[in-house]
């Protein structure tokens, strides 16, 4: 039986969760402390014994003294029944220190976090955090149920650097050094992907309000001008109107992309399943880059249209996938006049795909820029990339419907030798007839 006044607290504490989740805030420190503070009630009752007396009626429970460690057991039988079980396998880092100061559990979560220490029970100050010992002596000295106000947040290096909130309570109402009574329950909280999320969230409205602050910056001067000095200057007039339209079709290409990028981020983990005729959908892109390849006095080579099987997927966003990336190879493949799309035999490191991979012979990519090509905003030459009409969220774009489709995407570039960009995507049934080396290709656009 739980003490009524924990089970108060247990509700608060999930009712303010409930409320922080239904206002969109489940990051909210507070209901987090509160769950703690209620799981630390709850524990000081179950670990040390502080039951209240039974309901008339009911049956006797068994008595329950402090939990002391035990040299034979390493601290784990210093717990009563299955507990050492339940909390071994908690998601959360779990760790028990007793009057003495001494660490007498740490189940796997922890063990992870700290990394290498001596088996328990040891002293605490081997986990060789200041701010943590400093909350579990301040625990220590407190009574039953205390918390030390808020979590304590900390940062360990391990193979990669890990951000950590710490909840401490008090167990022990009559704290005792000589006993060795657990005292302090610690629960560590890996808050590495929150903060990670919390950082891009920032980094995209920065990057989101630079890119539409540009145009919107350029068409107000032109706006200023023409109301001023050109106001009786029809030749001046029609020059700024042309580069008011070139950036307020920036600004509508930014927002579509932005819109794209958020719906797709959306439905990224359901999987469509209608098998989609590739062959057909790569066609579709490639003719509606047409138009842009004679712009630049380029061609689009691609296989003959019967090569390719079936995928499963949604097909506005295959294609997509397949006009971002030529339309890419379009814009930064120059001086070559030629853009190529391949079908690719099949590759013993991805069985059971399809690989469709784009290449150009342009000035290529340095080796440091490529893994970070698929980042929202991210380019290699940012002032090339807005002469050129492009809002960097391309290929993140690409990235995020590959997800979404369990594909892949694969680059390959180095300065000087061009640019070839590899779409993987699971094959719906069997392909009826690979792609043979050397098989004859169709010009889909012509120029140059």
């Amino acid at each position: 039986m739980i003490h009524s006044r924990n089970l108060d607290v247990l509700a608060a504490g999930v009712g303010a969760a409930a409320a922080a989740l239904g206002a969109g805030a489940a990051a909210a420190p507070l209901p987090v402390a509160a769950l703690a503070a209620a799981a630390g009630a709850l524990a000081g009752s179950w670990l040390t014994g502080a039951w209240p007396a039974r309901r008339p009626g009911a049956a006797a429970a068994p008595p329950v003294g402090p939990v002391r460690p035990s040299s034979r057991s390493r601290g784990a039988a210093a717990l009563p029944g299955g507990a050492p079980a339940i909390l071994e396998h908690m998601p959360h880092g779990v760790l028990l220190v007793d009057a003495a100061g001494r660490a007498v559990f740490l189940n796997a979560s922890a063990r992870r976090v700290f990394g290498t220490l001596p088996p328990p029970p040891f002293p605490a100050a081997a986990l060789r955090v200041p701010r943590l010992l400093e909350a579990i002596d301040a625990a220590r000295d407190g009574g039953q149920g205390d918390a030390v106000e808020g979590p304590v947040d900390f940062r360990l290096t391990r193979a990669a650097e890990l951000d950590l909130a710490a909840h401490v309570i008090a167990l022990d109402a009559a704290p005792d050094p000589a006993t060795e009574a657990i005292r302090v329950l610690v629960v560590i909280e890996d808050r590495t992907q929150t903060r990670r999320a919390e950082q891009l969230h920032r980094d995209f409205v920065a990057n989101a309000s630079h890119e539409l602050k540009t145009p919107l910056a350029a068409v107000s001067g032109l706006i200023e001008t023409l109301t001023g000095h050109a106001k009786d200057d029809p030749e001046a007039q029609a020059r700024f109107l042309g580069m008011m339209a070139a950036q307020t079709q920036r600004m509508k290409h930014l927002i579509e992309d932005l819109i794209s990028l958020n719906r797709i981020e959306i439905n990224e983990r359901v999987h469509p399943r209608t098998p989609q005729p590739v062959t057909r959908i790569l066609h579709e892109a490639i003719e509606s880059l047409r138009p842009v390849a004679d712009a630049a006095g380029m061609r689009i080579v691609a296989p003959p249209p019967d090569d390719l099987p079936t995928v499963p997927g949604n097909r506005e966003e295959l294609c997509q996938v397949f006009v971002n990336l030529i339309e890419n190879a379009l814009r930064y493949g120059r001086p070559s006049p030629e853009v190529r799309v391949r079908l690719l035999a099949d590759d013993p490191d991805r069985p059971g795909m399809l690989g469709v991979a784009i290449e150009d012979d342009g000035p290529g990519i340095a080796r440091e820029h490529i893994p970070r090509l698929t980042e929202r905003f991210y380019r290699v030459s940012a002032s090339r990339s807005r002469e050129r009409g492009g809002t960097g969220l391309g290929l993140a774009i690409v990235k995020h419907i590959l997800n979404r489709h369990r594909g892949q995407l694969a680059i390959e570039s180095a300065p000087g030798l061009g640019a070839r960009f590899t779409v993987w995507l699971p094959v719906a049934e069997p392909a009826s007839r690979p792609a043979a080396a050397g098989a004859p290709q169709l010009r889909l656009a012509s120029g140059g």
